[in-house]
């Protein structure tokens, strides 16, 4: 192999072929060399690469390079140890261009197939696993709070059709205490309402504390006794389908009335008959039930009169709803595997004609 003065770059040899100007290898025009060229791509390997050095990527001269024998270089070209980079075509870009050729085998530059990594795989799942756990969560506090809402209101709508039953009645036992004394409640100067310093209704003031809890709820109906692990009301899981409400008889005499949770509720204080089938006291909806019980104080403190009367209301239900024995829900609540939750209202009754 000679080396070249005259070497002419591929795409140019074949324009200058199309304009009539070829030179010849051992005959061959450069026309019909374009040809051969992509026909016998391994002898290109062999035209343009005699040792093992690499063609560099950058623009430079090709010094070292050698020719093909017999290989005519046009005139005027400036041989290959003196050729630039421009206006040659490399082999890399060649190669891309015909990589059609079944023949050809592919150069380093080429497009090759492009995916995913193993690392890549695995931090865009952890991504995503961290976004989901998150996103469940949030969904799952707003299911949860939901339905704390929903049960809240629930409570209080309960709460609110028992007081005004109670209140559209007429003198009855269901508006009066049951309890050995009469309680008497008053305002003290700050306009708290308060239980009176005397029992019995005697002649003291209002300075006694009767809240319960942030729910409104006053030591008259609290129905849980944290001292004896009492409930005052439960139904032993016989108020559902198809006896959800008091008035059906499997749910009214299926329930239990402690009264030893809390001696100063006054109502309900029996499941016998149907005193309190007007009044409905257990309500299960949605797979929860609702119990309600009521206390009856009279106002102010010193009255002998039973005229004036503030009627407490309380509606409470069991988170998670149990479906175990009454001794297994207590030992829950004591335990806080059970939570107690309430909805409190206190409204007014007033018997004859106030002058």
């Amino acid at each position: 192999m000679n080396n070249i003065r005259g070497f002419t770059p591929l795409e140019k040899a074949t324009d200058e072929a199309e304009s009539g100007s070829a030179g010849t290898r051992d005959g061959m025009t450069t026309t019909s060399l374009s040809c051969w060229l992509v026909q016998h791509p391994s002898d290109l390997f062999g035209i343009v690469k005699k040792d093992s050095r690499p063609i560099p990527d950058r623009a430079g001269t090709r010094a070292g390079m050698t020719g093909v024998a017999g290989m005519t270089g046009v005139a005027g070209m400036t041989g290959v140890a003196g050729m630039t980079e421009g206006g040659f075509t490399p082999l890399e870009k060649v190669t891309c261009e015909i990589k059609g050729n079944r023949f050809m085998s592919p150069i380093r530059g080429c497009s090759s197939l492009t995916g995913f990594t193993l690392i890549e795989l695995i931090i865009a799942t952890t991504i995503i696993l961290i976004v989901s756990l998150g996103f469940f969560g949030w969904a799952s506090t707003i299911i949860q709070t939901n339905l704390s809402i929903e049960r809240n209101n629930i409570a209080y709508e309960m709460a609110v059709d028992v007081a005004s039953r109670l209140q559209r009645m007429s003198d009855n036992n269901l508006i009066l205490h049951t309890t050995t004394n009469r309680r008497c409640v008053g305002f003290d100067g700050s306009g708290n309402l308060m239980g009176c310093s005397t029992a019995n209704c005697g002649s003291g003031s209002p300075n006694v504390n009767i809240q319960s809890g942030q729910t409104g709820m006053v030591t008259y109906t609290n129905p849980w006794n944290g001292t004896t692990n009492q409930l005052y009301l439960y139904d032993n899981n016989a108020c559902v389908n198809p006896n959800p409400t008091w008035v059906t008889a499997a749910c009214r005499t299926g329930s239990t009335v402690t009264a030893g949770a809390n001696a100063n509720i006054d109502h309900p204080n029996s499941t016998a008959g149907t005193t309190y089938d007007s009044i409905n006291p257990i309500r299960s909806y949605r797979n929860t039930t609702y119990y309600a019980v009521w206390s009856v104080a009279y106002i102010p403190c010193g009255t002998s009169s039973t005229d004036r009367r503030k009627i407490f209301v309380t509606v409470y239900w069991i988170d998670p709803e149990p479906t175990a024995a009454l001794a297994t829900v207590v030992t829950g609540i004591g335990n806080g595997t059970y939570v107690i939750k309430s909805v409190s209202i206190v409204v007014d009754k007033a018997i004859g004609t106030e002058s």
